[in-house]
């Protein structure tokens, strides 16, 4: 069978994260809800979210087929949403806080069809298409955000009454994940060599091609602040992800670390700090001073919300400073001619040892090392 192409290293963590979703959709319907609500039974419009969220963990499971069984995955919560649009719309009268359902239903269900258009478009369609799927890629992301800050609000509008707001907060947990499971899904789709660096600009206004963890920083911020959260995880499973290539370091599962973060009390203290501390490891092997890792700790008990921008700020300054011209070495006393040449020599091993040791900890790539290695040996 044909295989499509895509990045697995987003749509397999996507899955995971459909996978979750589902698990924890399951546990809400068929054991929370019915233990604080007496007299309540499961409706087989519910039984069919499931099985829709199961299609899309499936699909991205599974990449060696001609048919993007995700993609009808998303059809179907395309649907589903629609069911519960023109319900909430019937019973408009006696639903409080009705216009919010509507909009947060019409928010799931554009974002779940952009996101199905999107992944048979990446597909089925020519590359003219294709091209514009990839530029519309934000959209099912920015659709399905706004869904969930509208369900993050009925939470607290609905707060006074403790069953509606366990129930809300739960299913707010179910729409986070979807969230980023289908952020992650379509990256992989319309993206499958991973997306390319962002081009920037130095304090100095020459050009540079940020490396991977570049996030602008007014972007940042303003998704801190206006995202309820749900930003924070995102951004979480995404530094999670790239400081794993500390050297030294145990790789950690982003996905993992995430969910800790979420639903362990005080974890995400513990985050910042190994997290600050592998910031600093790969900012030292870039040349660069930093010590973030105390201050973000003591920032993360009593102001949470600074040390991810002191993180993103150093991880930015990181991307920036490794494609910088490197500094000019300093000048040394002149030498006899064949006692710099046997000297220079004596070093050649141990130089290409370390830079050998920088390349296996995805500090430098391929091209660099073999561009240090003919300079060292003269070639």
């Amino acid at each position: 069978m044909n295989t499509i192409p895509t990045d697995s290293k987003k749509r397999k963590p996507a899955a995971i994260l459909f996978v979750i979703a589902a698990g924890l959709y399951f546990i809400l319907n068929f054991a929370v809800v019915p233990m604080l609500f007496v007299g309540y039974r499961i409706s087989f419009v519910q039984i069919l979210y499931l099985l829709c969220l199961a299609t899309v963990a499936v699909g991205l499971f599974l990449d060696k087929i001609p048919f993007p069984i995700a993609g009808a995955g998303f059809a179907g919560l395309t649907i589903i949403s629609i069911v519960h649009l023109i319900d909430v719309i019937r019973l408009s009268s006696i639903i409080s806080h009705s216009i919010i359902y509507i909009c947060l239903y019409i928010c799931f269900m554009l974002g779940f069809l952009a996101a199905a258009a999107i992944l048979f478009i990446v597909v089925f369609g020519n590359e003219e298409m294709k091209k514009t799927a990839k530029k519309l890629a934000i959209i099912p992301f920015v659709l399905l955000l706004i869904a969930c800050i509208a369900q993050a609000l009925l939470a607290l509008l609905l707060a006074g009454v403790l069953a509606v707001f366990l129930r809300d907060l739960l299913l707010l947990a179910v729409h986070v994940l979807i969230l980023i499971g289908t952020k992650c899904a379509i990256e992989a789709y319309v993206c499958p060599e991973g997306k390319p660096k962002k081009a920037v600009t130095r304090a100095d206004g020459t050009a540079a091609e940020a490396g991977d963890g570049y996030i602008g920083m007014s972007k940042h911020v303003l998704l801190l602040l206006f995202t309820f959260g749900i930003w924070l995880y995102i951004w979480i499973w995404r530094t999670t992800q790239y400081t794993n290539r500390a050297p030294g370091e145990e790789e950690r599962n982003p996905t993992k670390k995430m969910l800790l973060c979420m639903f362990v009390p005080f974890y995400s203290i513990f985050w910042t700090y190994k997290t600050a501390q592998r910031i600093d490891t790969i900012a030292k092997t870039r040349g660069m001073s930093s010590e973030i890792a105390t201050p973000c700790l003591v920032l993360a008990i009593f102001v949470g919300i600074v040390p991810p921008i002191l993180m993103q700020d150093k991880i930015n300054a990181i991307a920036l400073n490794g494609n910088a011209p490197a500094a000019a070495p300093a000048a040394e006393p002149a030498r006899d001619v064949g006692e710099s040449t046997r000297a220079a020599a004596d070093g050649v091993p141990e130089e290409l040892e370390k830079y050998k040791r920088l390349l296996d900890n995805g500090v430098i790539t391929q091209e660099e090392f073999e561009a240090k290695k003919k300079q060292l040996l003269g070639l």
